[in-house]
Order: C-alpha cells, then sequence, then structure tokens
C-alpha cells in the first residue's frame, strides 16, 4: 500500500496518511544463521522440525508486537523465517542485502549445496514478496566479512529513521542462543542496540533447541557448485 500512496506524494498528504494508518510497530528481525556445513557443535542445524518450531515463534511474537513494517537480511535462519512470517502477515517488509544478490546466496542462503536448495527456494519468495531491496552496496562479496556488519547497520539505520518518521515504536526481534555466541553477528548487534532507543523482544534459542533431544551438526561433504 505505501508504493501506492508514493506514487500520488505529489497530490495528497501522504506522510499524514501513513502516519494514521500505521497502528502497529516498525520491527528488525535479527538473529542466528543455520548451522554452515562442517559446523562441530550444533547451535541451528538444518532440522525440519526445529525450523517449523522457530518460525512458529517468531510469528507469535510478531503477532504480540502487532509489527506493521519489518528490516531484515536474508540469510538461511532467522532472516528468512522473520521475513516470510512478514510477507504472511501482509505488512511492509524491507530486506537489506549486504552486497551483490549472487555472492549473498553462496555465502548465507545455501552455500553452493543443493541440499539445502530450501532455502534458496525461501530466498527467492522473500525478494519476490518485499516491498522493497535494499543493498547496502550492490558490489561483490570479495571475502571481506566486513560488509555483514556493514549491512546490519544500514538494516538498523533504515528501521530508526522509519519508526521516527511514522512516530511509533521501534522493537528488535532477535532469535539467539546466549549460551554459544560470540561477539560478533547477533552479538555485536545486541552490543550495539541500547543506543537506538528502541525496545527488545528475545526469543531464546538454546530454550527451543533443548526441546531436541536428536540434532546433529550439519555434515554435508564438499559444495555441489
Amino acid at each position: 500500500m505505501r508504493g501506492h500512496l508514493k506514487l500520488l506524494q505529489n497530490h495528497i498528504d501522504v506522510e499524514g496518511i501513513l502516519s494514521d494508518v500505521t497502528a502497529g510497530t516498525v520491527v528488525i528481525g535479527v538473529g542466528h544463521i543455520i548451522d554452515q556445513p562442517g559446523r562441530e557443535t550444533p547451535r541451528f542445524p538444518n532440522d525440519r522440525h526445529l525450523v517449523e518450531k522457530i518460525a512458529s515463534e517468531i510469528k507469535e511474537r510478531l503477532e504480540e508486537l502487532n509489527a506493521a513494517v519489518g528490516y531484515c537480511s536474508a540469510a538461511s535462519g532467522v532472516d528468512l523465517l522473520f521475513a516470510q512470517a512478514m510477507i504472511d502477515r501482509g505488512p511492509e517488509l524491507h530486506v537489506v542485502l549486504p552486497f551483490d544478490a549472487n555472492d549473498f546466496v553462496t555465502s548465507s542462503v545455501d552455500f553452493e549445496y543443493n541440499a539445502l536448495a530450501e532455502w534458496k527456494e525461501r530466498f527467492d519468495n522473500v525478494m519476490a514478496g518485499a516491498e522493497e531491496i535494499h543493498y547496502a552496496t550492490e558490489d561483490k562479496f570479495l571475502g571481506d566479512k566486513i560488509l555483514f556488519e556493514f549491512g546490519i547497520n544500514v538494516v538498523q539505520g533504515l528501521a530508526i529513521t522509519q519508526a521516527k518518521r511514522l512516530k511509533t515504536e521501534l522493537v528488535a526481534l532477535v532469535v539467539y542462543d546466549t549460551e554459544t555466541s560470540r561477539k560478533q553477528g547477533t552479538g555485536r548487534f545486541l552490543d550495539n542496540w541500547s543506543s537506538a532507543n528502541g525496545r527488545l523482544s528475545k526469543i531464546e534459542l538454546s530454550e527451543i533447541t533443548s526441546k531436541f533431544t536428536d540434532l546433529k551438526p550439519t555434515i554435508l561433504g564438499k559444495p555441489d557448485r
């Protein structure tokens, strides 16, 4: 709907209308990627039942938060589960990629494994269903991991700006394993979040995985591509 209203911005008070119709929150979705092949200690293995449970938890939390606008990246795992849940709800979703889309797929979605093709399908569905796709940069990845941090900073910046513009609450929905995570990725986001003056809504990943007794590391051998 916002996209259609923007086409009329020279004729009507679009900002006023958007402010009136935004009755919910602006939510950033952040969390762990699925375990990359070769990770020795399972944290978020690609187990179908586990993935379904986490997806369900995210959907329930978005309902509680009354999420109206969502911002996230699109890596396999929490990003894509959050993105799909927002699309299913019907509100506005903004996706931020840190660099070239093809490079992002091979580095953060299917890792060039045919066995993880389901995540590439999820990625394609989200890219097609999002209100807008943003790029921190459209350059190639070239192995520089600082681009991932740059990308999540863009996610945060866009969400903060949107919440202020719409005069609504900003919430970070984070799916995180406190026990096994280091101060990078989602952990670094949490360290920086307090400065954004937004609310934190956390789903503890370990509390979910502890209910699954047969989780195993993702071992797929060499990439297929």
